[in-house]
């Protein structure tokens, strides 16, 4: 799906005729659907504190949306564990055509003081759901204590923007306290239709392999040309970890945004540059809490940076202050990050001049004992949905994406263990498979309690394949989506088996 498809409405609200209406009332809107009460806050009363709902106006002098434009450092997280959801929203700032698409007509959203009586106290926002563009409408009423925004906030006191996009958020799932604990590939799919990917960095033996981090440098380098959203992690290994801070600055538990991957020029060179080199492979990341960095070489102050040219000080847009963003050398990156997210922002755009993929998709459901085998360690595996596509160039590649309709709440979220296996059948083949053992498993995704998972498969002979997307376990029943991206036409269809016949659907 593109930038710009369709968008649907969520629960049916209209921007312009809720506006319109409250316009013609005489009175600032008030959303219904989410209103300003505990029940949009937690389960639990009074968990936030003595929580009022204020409007920006109530708040300050001179209530903005944005101040001096968006910028990944604007976004300061609040009294909730959101971490994941900040860290996103500071790498969707740096890929503009997704950020206005995210936050569409800012211009016309924007309060405007010489217009007073076009302000309704309604905003808008899209967020990508399974396959489809969603708005979502929400009032300006923001939940406050003493007077301040108690969750998400701009460093700059009078701009609004993150505060409400993380409402119209919270909106989708319930309640705010639904946001608390997630995965930042969550919100960066939410944000784009990208088709995210978990690195263990830990698994990969990044840590102690130099020929592995070259390997992943050079990858990562080429993921920011493509604008790729990144996010790197610590995983607590329990609760009394989480957001633990480190001897060396960095939190447990904590997502940290991927802000830049860049090749640094020091000052001298050969053996008389630091560590014997001339140029330094560096990462640069942000903590969401605008505070709490890195301190070891190349932390803010560090004596490391009187080694490297004024010119790349510059160019990185070096600031030494505690702001939450701070870099450090890739190297200490592998030995200490344990987990990187990437979310690919997947271009379908025939009159794109960069590589452009074929789009692949379906809408599934794990349903009854016909329909919900489980995995391949039960005999009814292949009861599960089949879907199949053509690779038309040998040495190809190919992309997969599954991605449960689970949802949160404030338990959690619902997500089901999910895996699926790849398998190279007959290039005419129009039926489902009922035998695994005759055909090639050419991939077999690792099952995980996620919302999604990602395969990319590269140097594959051409022919056709077959997906078999599961749950762990049989009769565990669930929506799902799966995606499959192509380098040309993949002819993707969904093969079914109807009152005793085969039949295969095209998309």
């Amino acid at each position: 799906m593109g930038v710009f498809d369709t968008v649907k409405k969520y629960r049916g609200q209209d921007y312009k005729a809720l506006k319109a209406k409250a316009k013609a009332s005489g009175c600032m809107f008030v959303d219904s659907e989410f209103p300003p009460n505990d029940q949009s806050l937690s389960t639990t009363p009074g968990k936030f504190g003595n929580v009022e709902w204020k409007r920006p106006a109530e708040l300050c002098q001179k209530p903005r949306l944005f101040t001096d434009g968006v910028s990944r450092d604007d976004v300061m997280q609040g009294n909730l564990g959101n971490c994941w959801f900040v860290a996103a929203l500071s790498c969707l700032t740096s890929v503009k055509p997704y950020w206005h698409k995210v936050v569409p007509d800012p211009k016309s959203q924007e309060w405007n003081p010489e217009k007073t009586e076009e302000y309704q106290g309604i905003f808008k926002f899209h967020f990508w759901r399974y396959g489809h563009w969603t708005e979502v409408v929400v009032d300006d009423l923001l939940p406050t204590v003493n007077g301040k925004l108690i969750f998400i906030h701009s460093k700059c006191g009078g701009e609004f923007w993150s505060a409400l996009l993380e409402k119209a958020y919270a909106k989708i799932f319930g309640s705010y306290e639904a946001l608390d604990g997630g995965r930042l590939t969550e919100a960066l799919e939410d944000f784009t239709g990208g088709v995210s990917d978990s690195l263990d960095l830990v698994e990969m033996g990044i840590k102690d392999k130099p020929d592995n981090r070259v390997d992943l440098y050079a990858r990562l380098k080429r993921e920011m040309d493509r604008n790729t959203m990144m996010g790197a992690s610590i995983p607590a290994d329990s609760s009394a970890e989480m957001e633990q801070v480190t001897p060396n600055g960095l939190v447990k538990g904590h997502a940290y945004g991927v802000t830049a991957v860049r090749d640094i020029h020091m000052k001298g060179s050969g053996l008389f540059g630091l560590f014997n080199r001339e140029i330094l492979q560096m990462i640069c990341l942000r903590n969401p809490w605008g505070n709490k960095e890195w301190t070891g070489p190349f932390s803010d102050g560090s004596p490391e940076w009187d080694k490297i040219t004024n010119s790349d000080k510059k160019k990185i847009g070096l600031v030494k202050e505690d702001d939450g963003e701070f870099w450090m050398t890739f190297e200490d990156f592998c030995g200490h990050f344990q987990r990187l997210d990437l979310c690919t922002l997947v271009n379908t755009s025939i009159l794109s001049l960069r590589k452009t993929w074929h789009e692949g998709l379906a809408h599934g459901e794990w349903r009854g004992p016909n329909r919900a085998g489980g995995c391949s360690n039960h005999p009814t595996f292949l009861h599960n949905p089949q879907y199949a596509f053509d690779v038309t160039d040998d040495d190809d590649e190919f992309m997969i994406q599954l991605m449960q309709k689970s949802s949160r709440d404030q338990t959690g979220s619902s997500n089901k263990t999910i895996g699926f296996k790849v398998m190279r059948v007959e290039t005419n083949r129009t039926f489902r498979m009922h035998n695994v053992d005759l055909h090639d498993v050419l991939k077999a995704k690792d099952f995980s309690n996620t919302r999604s998972l990602f395969s990319h498969q590269t140097r594959v002979k051409k022919g056709r394949y077959v997906i078999v997307p599961s749950t762990f376990e049989p009769n565990q029943e669930e929506e799902f989506l799966v995606r499959v991206y192509t380098s040309s036409s993949n002819n993707f269809m969904w093969v079914s088996w109807f009152f005793g016949f085969f039949f295969s659907f095209n998309f």
